[in-house]
């Protein structure tokens, strides 16, 4: 018996790795985009892979969290991309909040969804940011170095000006996806966009947007 919890104990920490992200990045509680966000962790940061995969996503432990992150945003050595053997289809119910990766085709927006041209101030809410590799609800392959951004309503290809409510720094993106699907945010911005108004190791920031077309 002790003999077994002493190779228990040993096998343990052997299975974990250290390298560092080369970006920001979100950490989510399962290997998927819509996954809820875990915490966000700067460029640069020390994490502990933990040696799991799936598909392209990878374990890791970081600032007291375990979570999942694409493996593009990890230096060094990490475990081997494993195959897929089936994806379930992901289906949005009414009361889930998290971000739903099944998007709405554009020739399916309600004709009252749109607000392009009001060129309104929204009020008040919370953006986030997203940077996993997936296609979009314009159709467009996901560029997290874009100037975009996703919304639930607003025509796919309208311009808006997200303001910072905390510093002022502004940006103005296209929107050309769906989302975010989490109770309190209105607008989910690529990587590179929420980078020009906040820092990306916040994760969220209060802002106001404004329709310019």
């Amino acid at each position: 018996r002790v003999v077994g919890l002493r190779i228990t104990h040993q096998w343990g920490p052997a299975r974990i790795a250290s390298t560092h992200t080369t970006s920001g990045v979100n950490v989510r509680t399962a290997p998927t985009p819509k996954a809820s966000i875990v915490t966000s962790l700067a460029e640069g940061t020390g994490v502990k892979v933990t040696g799991d995969a799936r598909g392209n996503w990878v374990e890791v432990r970081a600032n007291g969290h375990t979570g999942w992150v694409y493996r593009t945003h990890l230096s060094g050595k990490v475990p081997a991309a494993q195959p897929i053997k089936h994806a379930e289809p992901v289906k949005h119910k009414g009361g889930d909040t998290s971000r739903d990766t099944t998007r709405p085709s554009r020739h399916h927006a309600k004709d009252g969804d749109s607000n392009k041209g009001s060129g309104r101030a929204d009020a008040r809410c919370v953006a986030s940011f997203y940077d996993e590799p997936q296609s979009t609800a314009s159709g467009e392959q996901f560029n997290p170095n874009a100037m975009t951004a996703a919304h639930k309503s607003l025509s796919l290809g309208t311009h808006i000006r997200v303001t910072n409510v905390r510093n002022g720094r502004s940006v103005v993106v296209r929107i050309n996806d769906r989302g975010p699907y989490v109770a309190g945010r209105c607008v989910d911005l690529s990587r590179a966009s929420f980078a020009e108004i906040a820092d990306l190791g916040q994760g969220t920031t209060p802002i106001t947007y404004t329709v310019l077309d």
